[in-house]
């Protein structure tokens, strides 16, 4: 990641010598040669016509929100707006950059800076600009968009400490997005026509860019980009210097509503560590203090996303929402991005310091941005969890303090359109509602973030090769990445937010103070009480920081370039103490790692090991902190319920590079390392009212019929409103979808097609939490009952869990398909599974004439041991007295959830037989279920019903990659839980365009995409929808010498000869024979095509070692069930009277005795007779169009439509046909039985009737 500075910068600070004006002209002549480098390599070339049409509708659409009502906050639309001022469906969405990437693309930053300079300069009585969005963040308390007056509180808007902080930012930021992109495209029209298209091209993707202060290895901590007090940019005049908009900005003129809450004494500028005389920022302390505090950074978010934790714990910095999670020591995307507003406004006094001045520093947004990218990574790390419910930690302008929220609170100000619509976290779930997402997350998935962090914020992963022992400029120890056996250490800190007027910062030592500090204490400050009052450093020259220049920084006199400096935890106030008027204390808790130091500590042979026994002694001699704030060092003592600890946990290292390491495990308190040290004794935080959270569900928000609903720490405590739902603005999303051919064209009438909206294809780049949704839809779902299956559907063979034992699993269009003992069996073990009563909601079981049709009246499928080829074999083994507890693994069904218009989103249920728990036949089920069903025609696929407390599903549904949308709320009444109702979950899965199921072509259009810029010959506009989609998942790399070039899907290649698909496939395969899922999961690993675990079956049928093993075990097999069926014959069963004749010609029947049991309907004279009777057209032969036989029972149908008990279940035809010789009707179970059978073990078929005559008695 190693970037350098982009050429096109230039520092003119103040040039006062012959040799500095030399040097700026050399700048501007070095920068004019770029951007006509630029002009013509930054970007490819487009349509003049369809880009002025595109930015013009787009810079008509953004004044036109402003304009009418409440503003439409919607980020950048590509597709233009509708009525209402929210984006069409179809807008793309572009990335959001680093500062320093987007510096690279010479024309975008130009315009950036441009649009920057030309937003700060807006009229301040514009609501969109930069002082009037900035302000709704803190100062000056006054409305904004059209928020009621008086605000609720004399505050403002912005809810640090509270469970919506992360959500809130994000249309915050969009606004001020969109406000910005207005500013750019007011600044192309003034460009020359001819010089337009230009930067048109540049702006078509310019989005607000980000600063990652935790990465390292990428140039300076903060970017000379911000830090430059002028810029060399090209205007329409030509190249120019201009003060840089990213180093401050200016008020001109200090508005009196901001008031003189600061030390600045209404100073026109933003400050960043001010010094005095002349009073000015000094960027170069700010640039070492994030040196010295980046291994820190980085660390911290490092173990954050290790952590693991729900993704509304993590994004507050608020301790009420984060008690309960790995022992309370986890840390905060808000604590961390504390840190960074302290280091960079200062002690002494710069805005960022003060929570409601900060917004008004540039390096405000592109700081945000960063926080917003890491939590919207974290999503996917997390994916099923969202924002936890939590309480107002303090008055703010639109909320009183104690108010609970949720995901379905209105975010004010924030408006999603005209009419006052206000925004909530459910809206803006995925970034690409407001028309931006980040590199780490184009893909969308686990896999691709998982890597980017490891990559950027894994200790020891740039420099894994070097010697373990490796430091940084600062003497810090770079860090290793986490070892077997290792522990993860940090330092925790408690603290009260509004404590003090102002922030404060803790800063972490190991080790002995270095030479030129004589003290415990090496700050530059004098130690104060912290209830000293604030003294202005702008009014004095007194302190170190009194330099002339910038460049008079010295390190020397700084402890935080110390070797043994760990980092520092900010905890970031506001310009008054207690919060604006709150009349609690507002607690947060985050922690700051040691790992990295201690591993340091470890390398040079000062610490044993990272073991807390090791660990422990170690910090109580070497640990020591001290707490700085405006006024100097603090006196920890002397904070409000300020108190720090030292916490350790188990490190499990990564499974993979894919994967991240574990620290998840609860966290524990290693007392000794800090019981001498000031407020580091042993304490055991009490959760106040505020602290605790009304349910952390979606589902509480809503009182129950009777009036009764959850207690509010508000009532009677804190203003009202006590409830969520109270709130104005509340508003539960409702989710519109959408279902198009894959044209894009509405498939039902009554969707309003004026509209004309173009659904955003392709349906599988369609998030869930999406309120609009488009999917496509196949065929007619599901086929007519006993019609021909659909192409693709047939039996299939899978590897069981042990890897060696084959199964095949069948399908089924009717019940008559099934052999009735098969049948039977089947609804004897849903019948023990219901009366567990743990899984299933019925309470009483299925009778036989009822399984039928509710198993397999749509379609269903049986898992049976062994490969079997089609459905005469099946009946087969039917003819041969199969033991289907044996035999038989489970089945499932597929049936529509929903009648109708909604028909094409199916159900599912699943049963794993007794004898096969452990063998992960449920698994294999699973990935056949979502095979097959979409081949049905289905799109969606809804679980209506999993409880919770039935773990193995839960995971099942979790790895195949189904979305938990919905909890029921106590809903089961389940056995194993006595007096306790336990919850079920909704699980949904999108079944739409999958990349499993892309065709080949398709990778060759997607090929051309990328290498011409153009679309196919003869694209549509879908096809062109889906090309554009598909661009930001796969990427294009030239190949080698003469090989062409290599197609990428999220970091695997895409093959899509079918001839090279084999080849590797083989080439895998034969290096360890494994089965089918064994050699597929191989394969995925590396390389990406349609259909592989096909190619793999193909591969494994022709393999000649694998074929000798499956014959092998086919014929152990076959001579069972022969030895069974001799068994049985030879006790007067099964009689035979030729045993020579033709499989399809009819046995005599054995004379009945009356001291013998009856035939069985499964015997093999009986079985011979109906295949008989289907070959003389007794009935028709199941469709050949599902290229297999599959035989049907007419007697199992008759039954089912007479709805008969099974004791008048009609006999099969060869049964009839013994009725018509004189012998008895076998139909029905009370027939005289051989007491003899008393004397030896039932038969698996005469068991199977002892069942269901069981079974029966509950009709």
């Amino acid at each position: 990641m190693g970037h350098h500075e982009p050429s096109t910068m230039a520092n003119f600070s103040k040039p006062a010598s012959l040799l500095t004006v030399l040097f700026t002209l050399f700048a501007l002549l070095q920068f004019t040669v770029a951007f006509q480098h630029g002009a013509h390599h930054a970007h490819p070339a487009r349509s003049d016509a369809e880009l002025q049409e595109h930015l013009d509708k787009i810079n008509g659409e953004l004044t036109k929100r402003q304009s009418q009502g409440t503003i439409a906050i919607a980020g950048v639309c590509s597709a233009g707006v509708n009525s209402n001022g929210q984006c069409n469906s179809g807008s793309t969405a572009s990335p959001r950059l680093e500062v320093r990437e987007m510096a690279r693309n010479s024309d975008q930053f130009n315009l950036f800076l441009l649009g920057m300079e030309r937003f700060q300069a807006k009229d301040k009585s514009d609501p969109l600009s930069y002082y009037q969005i900035a302000g709704v963040h803190g100062h000056p308390f006054v409305s904004w968009n059209r928020f009621p007056t008086p605000l609720v509180n004399q505050a403002g808007f912005c809810p640090h400490a509270t469970t919506l902080f992360a959500p809130w930012h994000r249309p915050y930021l969009a606004v001020f997005e969109q406000a910005l992109f207005l500013s750019v495209n007011e600044v192309i029209s003034q460009f020359p026509a001819n010089q337009q298209q230009r930067w048109r091209n540049a702006a078509s993707t310019l989005r607000l860019p980000y600063w990652d202060w935790a990465s390292t290895g990428n140039g300076p901590a903060v970017p000379t980009m911000l830090r430059d007090q002028t810029v060399g940019v090209m205007k329409p005049q030509g190249p120019v210097a201009i003060p840089n908009p990213l180093y401050k900005y200016s008020w001109g003129t200090y508005p009196a509503e901001m008031g003189n809450s600061g030390p600045w004494n209404n100073f026109p500028d933003t400050l960043r560590r001010p010094v005095a005389n002349p009073t000015r920022s000094n960027n170069n302390e700010m640039n070492a203090r994030f040196e010295a505090m980046r291994l820190s950074l980085r660390d911290r978010v490092f173990a954050l996303f290790a952590s693991k934790a729900p993704w509304g714990d993590v994004t507050s910095a608020a301790i009420g929402a984060r008690t309960a999670v790995s022992g309370g020591g986890v840390d905060s995307f808000e604590s961390i991005h504390d840190a960074i507003h302290n280091a960079a406004g200062g002690e002494s006094g710069g805005h960022m310091y003060y929570l409601d001045q900060s917004a008004f520093d540039p390096i405000f947004w592109l700081h945000h941005a960063n926080v917003d990218r890491l939590a919207d990574m974290y999503h996917y790390i997390t994916p099923n969890t969202w924002m936890a419910n939590g309480n107002v930690m303090h008055p703010m302008a639109q909320w009183n303090q104690g108010e609970p929220k949720n995901a379905y609170s209105p975010l004010k100000p924030f408006t999603k359109d005209q009419s006052g619509t206000y925004f909530t976290a459910m809206d803006i779930k995925d970034t690409r509602t407001l028309g931006y997402y980040y590199p780490e997350t184009s893909d969308r998935s686990y896999q691709q973030v998982a890597q980017a962090v490891t990559r950027q914020y894994g200790a020891g992963v740039r420099s894994i090769t070097k010697r373990d022992d490796s430091v940084g400029p600062t003497g810090q120890y770079q860090g290793r990445p986490i070892k077997e056996g290792d522990y993860h250490t940090v330092l925790a800190v408690i603290a009260d937010k509004y404590a003090i007027s102002g922030s404060y910062t803790v800063h972490c030592f190991i080790g002995k103070p270095d030479n030129n500090s004589t003290t415990n204490s090496t700050a530059p400050y004098p130690i104060a009480n912290s209830t000293a009052s604030a003294t202005s450093p702008l009014s004095t020259g007194t302190s170190p920081y009194s330099n002339n220049t910038e460049a008079d920084y010295d390190p020397s006199t700084d402890y935080t370039q110390y070797s043994n400096y760990v980092g520092s935890y900010g905890i970031l106030g506001s310009s008054m103490k207690g919060g604006s008027n709150s009349s609690q204390p507002v607690m947060t808790k985050g922690s700051l790692p040691l790992t990295s130091c201690l591993q340091g500590k470890e390398a040079k042979g000062e610490l044993e090991s990272l073991r807390p026994e090791h660990v422990e002694p170690y910090l109580k001699e070497n640990l020591y902190y001290k707490v700085v704030g405006v006024n100097g060092e603090i006196d920890p003592d002397t904070l409000p319920n300020f108190h720090i600890s030292v916490m350790c946990n188990p490190a499990k290292p990564a499974a993979s590079p894919d994967e991240l390491p574990d620290l998840s495990a609860p966290l524990q308190v290693l007392p000794d390392a800090t019981a001498h040290l000031p407020a580091g004794k042993p304490f055991t935080y009490v959760p106040s009212a505020l602290d605790i959270p009304l349910p952390d569900t979606p589902e509480y928000t809503e009182p129950s019929s009777d009036g009764t609903r959850p207690q509010s720490p508000s009532n009677g405590v804190f203003p009202y409103p006590s409830m969520p739902w109270e709130e104005s603005g509340y508003c539960v999303s409702k989710q519109t979808v959408e279902y198009v051919d894959p044209q894009g064209n509405f498939l039902y009438s009554s969707i309003p097609i004026a509209l004309a909206r173009p659904p955003a294809m392709p349906a599988m780049l369609d998030d869930p939490s999406a309120p609009v949704i488009y999917r496509t839809s196949g065929d007619v779902p599901y086929p007519p009952p006993g019609g021909p299956l659909p192409v693709g559907i047939a039996p299939c063979q899978v590897i069981l869990r042990d890897r060696v034992t084959t199964a095949t699993i069948i399908p089924f269009s009717a019940p008559n398909q099934v052999p009735l003992t098969l049948l039977a069996y089947l609804c004897d073990q849903l019948g023990r599974e219901i009366e567990k009563g743990d899984t299933y909601p019925m309470v009483e079981p299925l009778a036989l004439n009822d399984f039928g049709p509710y198993w397999f009246g749509v379609f269903g499928a049986i898992m049976l041991l062994g490969e079997i080829q089609d459905g005469r074999a099946l009946y087969e083994m039917a003819r041969q007295g199969c033991d289907w507890e044996r035999e038989c693994l489970g089945s499932f069904c597929i049936k529509p959830n929903y009648p109708g218009r909604s028909s094409h989103v199916c159900n599912g249920a699943f049963l794993v037989t007794d004898a096969s728990r452990n063998r992960g036949v449920g698994r294999l089920m699973g990935e056949t279920y979502l095979d097959w069903a979409p081949k049905l025609g289905y799109t969606y696929s809804v679980f209506n019903l999993v409880y919770e407390t039935n773990i193995a599903s839960c995971r099942i549904w979790d790895a195949l990659g189904f979305k938990r949308i919905g909890r029921v709320k106590g809903c089961g009444n389940l056995k194993s839980y006595p007096g306790e109702l336990v919850d079920a979950i909704i699980y949904g899965r999108d079944l739409g365009q999958d990349d499993e199921f892309v065709s080949e072509e398709r990778f060759d259009k997607i090929r051309f995409y990328l290498k011409n810029g153009k679309y196919p010959n003869g694209a549509d506009r879908a096809e062109k929808s889906r090309l554009r989609s598909a661009a930001t998942h796969y990427k294009l790399t030239p190949g080698k010498d003469d090989e062409a070039d290599k197609l990428w899907l999220k970091g695997k290649e895409v093959i899509a000869d079918p001839k090279q698909q084999y080849e590797l496939a083989r080439e895998i395969h034969h290096k360890q024979h494994g089965g089918i899922n064994k050699t597929t999961a191989a394969i995925a690993e590396t390389y990406h095509w349609v259909r592989i675990k096909e190619t793999v079956s193909q591969v494994i049928r022709n393999c000649p070692v694998c074929s000798e093993m499956n014959k092998g075990l086919s014929a152990i097999r076959q001579g069972q069930n022969q030895a069974r069926a001799e068994g049985r014959s030879s006790s007067g069963f099964m009689q035979s009277t030729n045993n020579t004749q033709s499989p399809l010609t009819p046995t005599p029947p054995s004379l009945f005795s009356p001291s013998l049991p009856p035939p069985r309907s499964d015997s093999p004279s009986s079985q011979l007779q109906l295949e008989a009777a289907q070959h003389r057209g007794s009935f028709a032969q199941f469709s050949p169009h599902n290229r297999y036989d599959m035989p049907v029972d007419p007697a199992l149908m008759e039954g089912v439509q007479a709805g008969n008990s099974l004791a008048d279940l009609p006999p099969s035809p060869f049964l009839a046909a013994q009725g018509a010789n004189g012998l008895p009707h076998l139909g029905h179970v009370e027939q005289r039985v051989d007491p003899s059978l008393n004397e030896r073990a039932a038969t698996a078929a005469e068991e199977m009737r002892r069942r269901l005559s069981r079974t029966n008695q509950y009709n």
